[in-house]
C-alpha cells in the first residue's frame, strides 16, 4: 500500500527534507523512479544471466568431448556398452554412478581367443575408464574377452563396511561373518535393502549386468566372440 510504501522511504532515508513548511516529496518520486528503473535492469540483467550460464553449459559440454579423449586416450579402443541399452529396467532406481557405461574389448582380430571372459571390477568410487592400459593389456596380450564392469556399489569401501560390521557386533564373529556375507551378496548377485546397501534387483547386480552386457555385445558385434562359444571359463 502507498502508507506502507511512503513509511518505508521514510525509515530508509531517515526522514525527508522539508521546504517552506511542506513536505518535499520530489526526492521521493525521484528514488520510486529510479528503483522501477533498476528493477527493469534487473530484469534485462537475468535473461543475459540465463543466456550466460547456457553458454557456460554448452562450453563445458564442448570441453568434455574434446578433453574426454585426451584425458583417458584409451577409450577410443573399446566398446561403450550402457546399462539402460543392455537392460532397458534398469530405470529411475539405478543410481547415477550405476548408468555410467561399460568398457568392454575382444582379442584382436586373427587372435585365438584364449577361452576365458575376464571381468574386471574397478572398485568403490571407481570406474573402467581409469584402468583402460591393464583391460586392453589383458584383451591384447593375454587375448581374453574383456569387460570394465560399471555396476552398483556401496557408497563406504569394503573395508570401511566390515569395521562398522564389527562395532555392531562386537562379541560375535559369525554374525560379523553373515552380515559381510550378506553385503557381498547384495552387489554382486541382487538382494534387498540393508544397512550399508540399498535394494539391487538381480538384473542390476554384478552377475546381472555381465549377463546384460554379453547378450547386448553378441549382438551387436557378432563377428568379436562375445555370445559365448570360445568362452568357456569365466
Amino acid at each position: 500500500p502507498e502508507c506502507v510504501r511512503r513509511r518505508w522511504f521514510d525509515v530508509a532515508l531517515e526522514g525527508v527534507a522539508l521546504r517552506d513548511g511542506h513536505r518535499d516529496d520530489s526526492g521521493e518520486d525521484a528514488f520510486w523512479k529510479s528503483r522501477e528503473q533498476n528493477r527493469s535492469s534487473e530484469s534485462a540483467g537475468g535473461g543475459e544471466m540465463l543466456w550466460a550460464v547456457a553458454g557456460v553449459a554448452v562450453g563445458v559440454a564442448a570441453f568434455g568431448f574434446v578433453a574426454w579423449p585426451l584425458m583417458f586416450p584409451g577409450l577410443a579402443a573399446f566398446r561403450w556398452v550402457w546399462p539402460s541399452s543392455a537392460d532397458p529396467r534398469l530405470g529411475a532406481k539405478t543410481p547415477l554412478y550405476g548408468r555410467l557405461p561399460h568398457l568392454a574389448k575382444a582379442p584382436e582380430k586373427g587372435e585365438t581367443p584364449s577361452g576365458f571372459l575376464h571381468v574386471f571390477l574397478p572398485g568403490t568410487l571407481a570406474h573402467p575408464a581409469f584402468h583402460t592400459t591393464l583391460l586392453a593389456a589383458v584383451a591384447e596380450t593375454h587375448r581374453h574377452h574383456t569387460i570394465g564392469l560399471a555396476y552398483r556399489y556401496s557408497w563406504q569401501p569394503s573395508g570401511e563396511v566390515g569395521k562398522r560390521i564389527r562395532e555392531m557386533h562386537p562379541d560375535d564373529e559369525a554374525k560379523q561373518a553373515e552380515e559381510l556375507e550378506r553385503f557381498h551378496s547384495s552387489v554382486a548377485l541382487g538382494g534387498p535393502k540393508g544397512p550399508f546397501v540399498g535394494q539391487v534387483f538381480e538384473r542390476d547386480s554384478i552377475v546381472g549386468r555381465v549377463r546384460s552386457a554379453l547378450i547386448h555385445l553378441s549382438r551387436a558385434y557378432p563377428d568379436e566372440g562375445w555370445e559365448g562359444g570360445p568362452m568357456r571359463r569365466i
